[in-house]
């Protein structure tokens, strides 16, 4: 398979990630399946970051890179079929602080999470950063959406059939029946409120440490420390924020 085609194979079946979502990624055993947070299976994934260290071997060539969500080692193993023009392009991602786009494969081993690089290459553009980042909040919206049609034309075809006869103003509410379309509303409101409250307290802050969570946890009275910290885990998880210093502190990715 030459360059080009390999190119447009990976674009169409691998997952755009930031690498805090690869870190966080939810394993069984070291040979089972990788899925992220948000429940897909991780066969493939693509991410941008910048290029910390390089360590050439005999048989592999190890990145460290980082994209400000977190850091992770990525191998790329010769190959001697490898022509010349890979070998360049090898050669031109092997530079401290360049940026690179790897396509590869989540490996785990001894509790620890790397990537094996099918492709590495070097930006050509500082746009290309900009563009990914989007994918990773577009993709994770649409396998959501995705998600919720499926579910809720599972519970509407349940409840037909076994004859269900709820009143309209409750089966209007997108297949759960049995929950009332005020309640469903006042749990979609308080989920809104707990995102924009997360968000607008991290965007607020402009230390370089990023915002403390826990100074949120403490001053807001209307939600509990479990739902603040769910909701800075699905931001995370969808490349909206990552974390700097450690846990606890936070910026967001614009």
């Amino acid at each position: 398979m030459d360059g080009e085609n390999r190119t447009a194979y990976d674009a169409q079946t691998c997952i755009p990630v930031t690498i805090r979502m690869i870190l966080n990624a939810v394993y069984e055993s070291e040979q089972s399946d990788v899925s992220l947070q948000d429940g897909r299976t991780a066969t493939t994934v693509r991410f941008v970051g910048a290029v910390r260290s390089v360590e050439e071997q005999s048989t592999n060539v190890c990145f460290q890179v980082e994209d400000g969500t977190g850091l992770i080692d990525v191998k790329q193993w010769y190959d001697q079929a490898d022509c010349e023009s890979v070998t360049e392009q090898r050669i031109q991602a092997s530079q401290e602080n360049c940026y690179i786009r790897v396509v590869g494969q989540i490996k785990v081993f001894q509790g620890s999470v790397s990537v094996m690089g099918y492709n590495i290459r070097r930006l050509k553009s500082s746009n290309e950063i900009t563009h990914h980042f989007l994918e990773v909040i577009y993709s994770a919206e649409k396998y959501k959406q995705k998600q919720s049609n499926t579910t809720s034309g599972t519970n509407s075809m349940h409840n037909s059939g076994h004859g269900n006869t709820a009143p309209n103003h409750i089966q209007s509410a997108g297949g759960n029946y049995g929950r009332p379309v005020m309640q469903q509303t006042a749990s979609y409101s308080t989920n809104n409120a707990i995102n924009d409250a997360v968000l607008n307290f991290i965007k607020q802050d402009t230390s370089k440490e990023g915002a403390d969570i826990r100074i949120l946890i403490s001053n807001n009275r209307n939600f509990s420390e479990k739902q603040v910290r769910e909701k800075v885990e699905e931001l995370a998880s969808n490349g909206l924020i990552y974390s700097t210093i450690n846990e606890n502190h936070w910026n967001d990715i614009a």
